[in-house]
C-alpha cells in the first residue's frame, strides 16, 4: 500500500510514520507544512529503513491544487490525517485559521480520498471534540462530523474512520516536557487549577491503538459505519498530582524545593474532559484497547450548509467566525 501521513512532522505523525515504515509498504508520503519538521524526520530514516520508499511533501493541507497534485502523483491507498492546529490558546486567538485548517483542510483531503479512490481515510481527533468549549474542540467536532457523514452516506468505496483520544505524554505542547523545563529552572510549576484533570497516554500507545482501530474498523460491518473509535484511556489524572509526582521523581519536595503556582483556566479550557458525550452511545466490542461510539450523523446536505456558513463567517469583512462556529455546534 501507499500511505500518506499529514502532519507527519508532528508528535503523533512522526511516530506513526516510523511505525508504518516497518511494514512492507510500497511508499510512505510524509506531508507537513513545516519544512524543518519533515526534513529532520527524513533523517531518521537514513539507517535501517528502505529510504527509497519515503517521499517528502512540504505543503499546506488547505492548498487545493497542491493537495490534488499529491493524490494524482502518489495515489495513496491509506491516509492518516494528523495535521491540525492543536493548541487551545492559539486556536482561540486565530479562529478563522483554525476553521480553515481543521475543518476545510479535512474536507478537502477527504474529498480527494473519494475522488482518487483511496481505500481508507483516518482522522486523528481529540477528546476536546466532546461537548466542545474551545475553538479547537469545536473545529475538531465538525471535522469528525464530516468524516462520519462520508463514512455513513457516501456511495464511494472509501472507508472513513475517526479515532479520538486524549492528551499524549511527551507530545509537542504536552504538560510533561513543560513541567520538566520548569523543574530544571527551579520552578514554579504552573498548574491551571488544583482540581483540573486530563486523560493521558504515551505516543507509542496512541499510535499502536490508532493502527489497531484502523484495521478493526476497516473490516467492520455496515451498521458501525459513521461510528468513532475511542481509545481506552483508563482513568483521568489530576494535573496537580502529576506535577507533584514529577517534582518527587526529580528528588525534590513539592512546595518546598519547587513551588506550584495555580494560574486559572485559560479561555476555552475545561476542568475535566470526557471521551464521549451523554448524547453518544458507547458500544462494547470486547477488550481491543478501544471502543466504538455512535452518535447522530449529519447528512451530506447538512455538512454542505455548515461549510458554506463557516466560509462566509471566515471572510475578512466578517468578525463572527467564533460565534457562528458555536452556533452550528449547539444546533
Amino acid at each position: 500500500q501507499t500511505v500518506l501521513i499529514t502532519g507527519a512532522g508532528g508528535s503523533i505523525g512522526s511516530v506513526l510514520a516510523k511505525a508504518i515504515s516497518k511494514f512492507n509498504i510500497k511508499k510512505l508520503i510524509l506531508l507537513d507544512v513545516n519544512e524543518n519538521a519533515i526534513y529532520n524526520l527524513s533523517q531518521d530514516f537514513e539507517i535501517g529503513i528502505r529510504k527509497n520508499i519515503i517521499k517528502l511533501s512540504c505543503s499546506n493541507i488547505r492548498n487545493h491544487d497542491e493537495m490534488e497534485k499529491v493524490f494524482i502523483k502518489y495515489k495513496p491507498d491509506i491516509i492518516y490525517h494528523a495535521a491540525a492546529l492543536k493548541h487551545v490558546s492559539i486556536c482561540e486567538e486565530n479562529v478563522s485559521e483554525a476553521i480553515r485548517t481543521n475543518i476545510f483542510g479535512t474536507d478537502l483531503l477527504s474529498g480527494f480520498a473519494q475522488k482518487y479512490l483511496s481505500k481508507c481515510f483516518i482522522l486523528i481527533s481529540t477528546d476536546k471534540a466532546v461537548s466542545p468549549s474551545s475553538v479547537m474542540g469545536a473545529t475538531k467536532k465538525i471535522a469528525e462530523n464530516i468524516i462520519q457523514s462520508k463514512d455513513r452516506f457516501s456511495l464511494f468505496t472509501t472507508r472513513f474512520i475517526t479515532v479520538r483520544f486524549g492528551n499524549v505524554l511527551g507530545s509537542q505542547g504536552s504538560v510533561v516536557p513543560h513541567f520538566k523545563k520548569q523543574i530544571a529552572k527551579g520552578g514554579p510549576l504552573t498548574v491551571t487549577h488544583k482540581n483540573v484533570s486530563r486523560f493521558f497516554m504515551t505516543i507509542e500507545e496512541a499510535v499502536a491503538l490508532v493502527l489497531n482501530a484502523t484495521l478493526e474498523q476497516f473490516y467492520s460491518k455496515h451498521e458501525s459505519r459513521g461510528s468513532i473509535s475511542v481509545l481506552n484511556m483508563g482513568a483521568s489524572i489530576k494535573i496537580d498530582i502529576l506535577a507533584k509526582q514529577m517534582i518527587k521523581t526529580a528528588g525534590l519536595t513539592p512546595n518546598k524545593d519547587i513551588k506550584i503556582k495555580y494560574t486559572g483556566l485559560k479561555k476555552g479550557e475545561k476542568m475535566h474532559e470526557n471521551l464521549y458525550s451523554s448524547e453518544e452511545k458507547k458500544l462494547d466490542i470486547g477488550d481491543k484497547g478501544f471502543f466504538l461510539v455512535k452518535s447522530k450523523v449529519p447528512s451530506e446536505s447538512s455538512i454542505k450548509k455548515t461549510l458554506l456558513s463557516l466560509k462566509k463567517s471566515c471572510s475578512y469583512i466578517n468578525n463572527n467566525a467564533k460565534k457562528n462556529l458555536f452556533k452550528i455546534i449547539r444546533k
